[in-house]
């Protein structure tokens, strides 16, 4: 499938996998219990603490006997005494505490832990045969009589896995049904990584008409939408003049640049990555707010702009010394096949994102959702791209193929067919781009009729209907 902007989605993911090169690689661990794995990531392999299956289980529908020896004699199945498994649970009693002196067979299902109280299972043919000559009567042309063979029809102990064998590998991520295998194992406690905590910050002008907060809000909703937890950090901005105000109902609450700094480094430590956002990105502004952080934290991680829209990362001072340690790689036996040294380092992780609400909503899809993915589980991640297919011919306005631009979409997956006069699911959804006139970073009345963006170069030009896209909803 030739998809359009396919050039343009390798860029981007291209400029994330550079960041991902950068970002902190922490080594903290903690031993918490099964109630609480859920979404964490194991810090080392956990070894089963039994056998599974622990008790032998039937293999197969059909007649379970608990016998010292093979049977192959019509005497032999007459001495074997008749019981009634599932006719013990209707009286209310506990069929596993029939534990006979004698030889016993009863009907059986399969998959029913039977170990402690038969030894072999057959199925229902092979039985039937039997079960005449019990009553003395002649076989039926075509049956024989097969041997009934300690054993048979059973699932053997530890034929899943074996105590202290390896069932999760470290680092994966524990789902409810991984978590469903470690109480299987009878793990009671793992070594996970420590969660990381995530905070949401900006600098507090408390001017209406400076910063609503609509941009903060929104981030807020996306880091609730997608199910990481953050704390609100506002710190008040810094003043640098001494110019003296005659009117001192005119001054906005400030701190001084030496507590600043103190706080925002305080941040730093305290959370493991922060989503901050502020004043739009121009010169008039370079020097305000979290756009002068380039001041304070000099270790950039990435400072660039992905189709039109700049953000900035910065990485907040070691937490604790830079931990090297040896890797081992193992085989399925627990076999050192390979032996690697790696450094673990943990430090914060703020990326700043400069602009109003419409420059928000592309960063926080392209640039922040992946990052955190990133930090989380330490490898590249793409945005949410899906593919769409243009309905219509389209000419972009950048004047060089190297330029980006977003276009804002409708996409929906239901069309109308017109030759059974009906509206359908189509396999692939359809676009239509929407043209916005005069647009603004903050221009939101567009969005009535539109749920999602497209970016696009300048050599993508000019589209036309039928052409495949990657788009991103919104």
């Amino acid at each position: 499938m030739n998809i359009k902007n396919s050039k343009l989605i390798d860029q981007i993911f291209k400029q994330l996998a550079k960041i991902d090169l950068r970002m902190p690689n922490p080594n903290l661990t903690e031993m918490i219990s099964i109630e609480e794995c859920l979404g964490r990531k194991l810090a080392e392999d956990v070894q089963a603490n039994t056998d599974y299956p622990s008790i032998a289980l039937s293999a197969i529908d059909g007649e379970m006997f608990n016998i010292q020896h093979e049977v192959s004699t019509p005497e032999q199945i007459k001495s074997i005494d008749i019981v009634t498994f599932y006719g013990a649970l209707s009286r209310s009693e506990n069929p596993f505490r029939l534990f006979l002196n004698k030889e016993y067979t009863s009907s059986i299902s399969r998959y029913m832990k039977i170990g402690n109280i038969a030894n072999t299972v057959i199925p229902t043919e092979q039985y039937s045969a039997w079960l005449g000559i019990r009553g003395d009567f002649s076989l039926k042309e075509g049956e024989r009589l097969e041997p009934i063979q300690i054993g048979k029809g059973l699932i053997s102990v530890g034929s899943d896995y074996k105590k202290r064998e390896i069932i999760l590998r470290k680092d994966n991520i524990i789902t409810l049904t991984k978590k469903m295998l470690l109480e299987q194992a009878e793990i009671t406690h793992v070594a996970a990584y420590k969660t990381t905590k995530f905070a949401l910050l900006c600098v507090d002008y408390d001017l209406e008409d400076l910063n609503s907060n609509a941009e903060f809000r929104y981030i807020q909703e996306c880091m609730k939408l997608w199910g990481f937890e953050a704390e609100i950090v506002k710190i008040k901005p810094f003043f640098e003049s001494e110019t003296k105000i005659d009117n001192e109902d005119d001054l906005i609450s400030t701190i001084d640049v030496k507590t600043y700094v103190k706080e925002l480094k305080d941040i730093a430590n305290s959370y493991d990555y922060i989503v901050a956002c502020g004043l739009v990105n121009n010169k008039t502004l370079s020097r305000l707010g979290l756009m002068a952080t380039n001041r304070f934290f000099h270790n950039d991680i990435s400072s660039d702009s992905l189709i039109g829209n700049s953000y900035r990362m910065y990485c907040g001072e070691l937490k604790a010394p830079t931990i090297r340690k040896k890797i081992k790689f193992t085989d399925e036996k627990g076999m050192v096949r390979a032996e690697i040294q790696k450094s673990f380092d943990d430090f914060c992780v703020i990326t700043y994102l400069p602009g109003n609400i419409l420059d928000i909503i592309i960063n926080m899809h392209v640039i922040v959702k992946p990052n955190i993915l990133n930090r989380l589980y330490a490898r590249p991640f793409q945005p949410d791209w899906k593919i769409g297919i243009l309905t219509h011919n389209y000419n972009l306005t950048l004047k060089n193929t190297h330029d980006t631009q977003v276009l804002w979409a409708f996409v929906s997956d239901v069309h109308y067919d017109g030759k059974f006069n009906e509206m359908r699911i189509g396999s692939t959804p359809e676009l239509k781009i929407i043209t916005v006139e005069n647009e603004r970073p903050d221009m939101l009345s567009f969005m009535k009729d539109c749920n999602c963006f497209i970016p696009i170069s300048g050599e993508d030009n000019p589209l036309k209907a039928g052409d495949y896209l990657y788009y991103l909803e919104i």
